[in-house]
């Protein structure tokens, strides 16, 4: 995998889903249009492709000191997996760095398209999230470890079986089951090496997709930046979605303790799910 850059192309259908799941509202199933020539329809159950959202981690032990101060230039906090990407999306910054987030996808120089192994297909993105939590003892001190906090989540290709149905207008969803363990295999299409297809308990739907380096690469595109958050200050944001997702984490004040159990990790997974979802409604 390798770290977010910008992509070589652009799915507008999906940049404007990735956007819809960051900005706007926590989504649903339900927001899919249906047509029904009565007030009421049922169709039967049925699987399709999704984007999945893995559980969230707190990595918060994994966290290393690679000395230094944050700023601007350089971060004194990572986790491994991060080492090596450069810090991007704080041009704008000129304070102390107290929040950033990151992102690795499919398809990069550290996970060559030629090397996917289809029988597990690895996550299309991989987001990253570093944080000096004011909820931790140490927040005063940005350069103590011991005041940062991380998170990580995953976005993965998965087969869902639902239940639809539609009243009054409203289409209504129900995910009955999810697959995670499906098996893909590449096809032979001439300038897509990322083209793969699966058929879920051996059919007789098939499914397929491509360009998933570049789906990757937008997903990853979006979770890429940084904030500056001190108390008595100016919260500054490198991007409107490192404030979306800081929001999320840690609160309509990101520089006071919210003990309420929708933020935190809580808030972090139900971002992913959203963002998952509204890709799936695309």
């Amino acid at each position: 995998m390798t770290t977010a850059n910008t992509p070589s192309a652009v799915d507008l259908v999906m940049a404007a889903a990735i956007n819809a799941g960051i900005y706007d509202r926590f989504e649903s199933l339900n927001d899919v249009t249906g047509s029904c020539p009565t007030s009421a329809c049922t169709w039967p159950i049925y699987d399709t492709l999704a984007i999945c959202a893995s559980t969230p981690e707190d990595i918060t032990s994994t966290i290393i000191d690679l000395g230094g101060q944050n700023g601007p230039n350089g971060l004194r906090f990572s986790v491994p997996a991060l080492v090596n990407s450069p810090l991007t999306g704080s041009a704008n910054l000129e304070d102390i760095i107290t929040f950033w987030m990151e992102s690795l996808y499919l398809g990069g120089d550290q996970l060559p398209i030629s090397n996917i192994s289809y029988q597990n297909l690895p996550v299309i993105a991989e987001i990253f999230v570093l944080f000096a939590s004011p909820c931790n003892t140490s927040y005063d001190d940005v350069n103590n470890k011991s005041a940062w906090t991380a998170f990580r989540a995953t976005l993965n290709l998965c087969v869902q079986k639902l239940n639809s149905s539609y009243v009054d207008g409203s289409i209504h969803t129900t995910v009955l089951e999810t697959y995670f363990d499906t098996k893909w295999q590449q096809q032979s299409q001439e300038h897509e090496p990322l083209f793969l297809c699966t058929e879920q308990n051996g059919g007789p739907d098939r499914y397929c997709i491509g360009s998933l380096d570049i789906l990757g690469a937008q997903i990853a595109s979006a979770f890429n930046g940084s904030a500056s958050l001190i108390p008595g200050g100016d919260n500054l944001y490198s991007a409107l979605a490192t404030e979306a997702l800081a929001t999320d984490i840690l609160g309509s004040d990101p520089t006071q303790c919210d003990g309420s159990s929708n933020v935190g990790i809580t808030g972090f997974g139900k971002r992913m799910n959203t963002i998952a979802l509204a890709l799936t409604n695309a």
